[in-house]
């Protein structure tokens, strides 16, 4: 069956790289090119599972159903668009069975490495052009004791999570420590984002957890080296210069549909009686502007408060990347590699 598996990667590399050129001309992962996707990638996987490769049936649909929930979960979360997740969910289905074959549910998760690494690099790389260059910075908001003392809660509230985890299935933790990993990830944004798990209330219960399984020796505290420590503040503070160039003003008249303002530029517009404004100022996916709300913003510049510019958040092509983490993976996965 090479020839189906030959044929299933040459449709990951054609609506990927489309979906990639139209994400960065236009900002839009275009919804024909994923059906015309499925559809022949679905007919492909039918033969493929059909005459040669039915005993990678169970494993590749476990894994394609996992990959594909953590992908709406990010949708959920506003971290990626509905569009980067439709093309994640279109590529993981051009996958081969047989390269899922092994590692349980390892392979759900693995290829979001290969796409989260590469976005890092990429915003990283970003950042010292932006340096170099000069470009405009916006000063982005001082790191408060409040928020430090937050991130340690959720640290905490995770390693209560994980030992409660551990310790109701032990087995299946072992056998998928990765997955188990990335699924605790998942759950420190979710716990970082959530005003419910900021409550003083939550955070003293998980505390007092803590102190519990620490006191009956279910979990021993062992620190970290001192450089890992480092690390994380290092990584902390380049975040935080990151985030002087996240953002981009352009003219009032060339904001366009699925444009994201930022949360200045909304509080701007707030003050305004012209209709369909914007409101959302979350500044993640779920702040796109709308064709309604694109054109009311262009009508506000000429209002009585209105301005010639706008600020707005800078987009990462993360189509390209989901494209480019996921072609490499399978490539590493062909080589044997992991």
């Amino acid at each position: 069956m090479l020839w189906v598996e030959v044929l299933l990667l040459g449709v990951m590399l054609v609506i990927g790289g489309i979906c990639s050129y139209t994400d960065i001309t236009d900002g839009i992962v275009p919804n024909r090119w994923l059906l015309r996707g499925v559809i022949t990638v679905a007919m492909l996987q039918v033969i493929y599972v059909g005459v040669g490769a039915r005993e990678y049936l169970a494993g590749w649909a476990l894994s394609l159903s996992f990959a594909s929930g953590f992908a709406i979960l990010l949708y959920a979360a506003g971290v990626w668009a509905a569009g980067d997740v439709k093309l994640f969910m279109l590529l993981f289905l051009c996958v081969p069975g047989r390269l899922l074959d092994a590692g349980g549910l390892t392979y759900a998760v693995v290829p979001y490495i290969y796409i989260f690494v590469p976005a890092i690099l990429w915003i990283a790389g970003d950042t010292i052009v932006q340096l170099v260059t000069r470009a405009e910075r916006f000063i982005p908001e001082r790191i408060h004791l409040k928020d430090v003392l937050y991130m340690v809660a959720v640290m905490i509230e995770i390693t209560v999570l994980q030992i409660i985890v551990w310790g109701l299935a032990p087995g299946f933790c072992s056998e998928n420590e990765l997955f188990v990993a990335v699924v605790m990830l998942v759950c420190a944004y979710w716990f970082g984002s959530s005003k419910w798990m900021r409550k003083k209330t939550v955070i003293a219960v998980f505390v007092l957890a803590m102190l519990c399984f620490m006191h009956f020796d279910l979990w021993a505290y062992t620190p970290a080296e001192w450089w890992v420590y480092a690390v994380v503040a290092g990584v902390m503070l380049f975040q935080h210069m990151a985030a002087a160039y996240n953002y981009r003003r352009i003219p009032t008249n060339e904001v366009r549909r699925g444009m994201i303002l930022s949360s200045g530029t909304i509080l701007a517009l707030s003050t305004s009686h012209v209709r369909d404004l914007p409101t959302n100022a979350a500044e993640d996916m779920s702040a796109r502007l709308s064709e309604v709300e694109a054109q009311a913003v262009r009508r506000w510049e000429h209002s009585k408060y209105g301005a010639p510019s706008v600020i707005i958040v800078r987009k990462i092509p993360f189509a390209l990347l989901v494209t480019l983490g996921m072609v490499l993976w399978t490539a590493v996965r062909m080589s044997g590699g992991y």
